[in-house]
């Protein structure tokens, strides 16, 4: 019979309808399932207690605003126990006068009356639960922006739930409007694929073997280049990490029904 792991805390409460709701998201993947299954009159799904990975920031922040003007940017973060920006907000930590930065992570600050120079940055996004990421960054606000150079300015989420899609839509800085880019993958994990015309990449996680620690880490390049216009090329390397983060169900059965544990 299952034991209940006194490490673990309530995750959710509900029928075995939810579980097998979960299961078929991939929020849960069951190891071992009974044919009682769908039988089962009260569900508990648990997971380790403690375990709320803090949100990841996507956005790369411009690191010049032109004097005279609004500076705005949009932030975009992603909690990586849900794949989700839902329930993510954003606040101020440590910013100069009249910079703002809403909820939904928009930026925005009027340098008309700020003086040329560098700024320290500091800024948080929590999610529902509390969890916090702090980002902080120069900006400088100058009289002419220059271009900035060539290159993949966005950032991939690097976690990926055993069995769920990870997918990447990867985006260009200093590069103008209507140049072709001739997108590949470098290295990765089989079965990764890249868009050759518009960088879009998707991974299927299911089937990969996990270490002992229940994760496992691949490491990704990808490539773009101009094909028209100067002809320059960015390279960008990360890894992608699978993890098994749901460590298990406790199907807890009314009468004297056995439990099952599903992993």
């Amino acid at each position: 019979p299952a034991k209940t792991d006194p490490r673990f805390a309530e995750f959710v409460v509900g029928t075995d309808e939810a579980a097998k709701a979960a299961v078929r998201s991939g929020v849960l993947t069951p190891r071992y399932v009974d044919s009682h299954f769908a039988s089962v009159d009260n569900v508990i799904l648990q997971r380790a207690s403690g375990i709320n990975n803090p949100p990841r920031i996507l956005t790369k922040p411009l690191a010049n605003a032109k004097a005279g003007t609004v500076h705005t940017q949009q932030l975009v973060a992603v909690d990586p126990d849900t794949g989700t920006a839902t329930g993510i907000t954003f606040s101020p930590v440590s910013v100069p006068g009249g910079f703002g930065i809403s909820s939904a992570g928009l930026i925005t600050w009027d340098t008309s009356t700020v003086l040329t120079g560098d700024y320290d940055i500091t800024i948080a996004a929590a999610d529902a639960a509390g969890a916090t990421t702090h980002l902080s960054w120069i900006l400088s606000v100058v009289d002419v922006i220059m271009p900035p150079p060539f290159g993949i300015a966005s950032v991939p989420d690097g976690d990926v739930l055993i069995g769920n899609e990870w997918t990447y839509a990867p985006s260009l800085t200093g590069t103008a409007s209507g140049i072709p880019i001739a997108w590949s993958l470098v290295d990765g994990p089989q079965g990764m694929t890249i868009d050759p015309q518009t960088g879009a990449m998707a991974w299927d996680s299911t089937g990969v073997t996990l270490s002992a620690k229940g994760n496992a880490s691949f490491r990704v390049i990808i490539r773009a280049e101009e094909t028209g216009g100067l002809g320059r090329t960015a390279i960008q390397e990360f890894n992608v990490d699978v993890e098994n983060r749901f460590d298990s169900i406790d199907i807890k059965l009314q009468g004297n029904r056995d439990q099952w544990m599903l992993f």
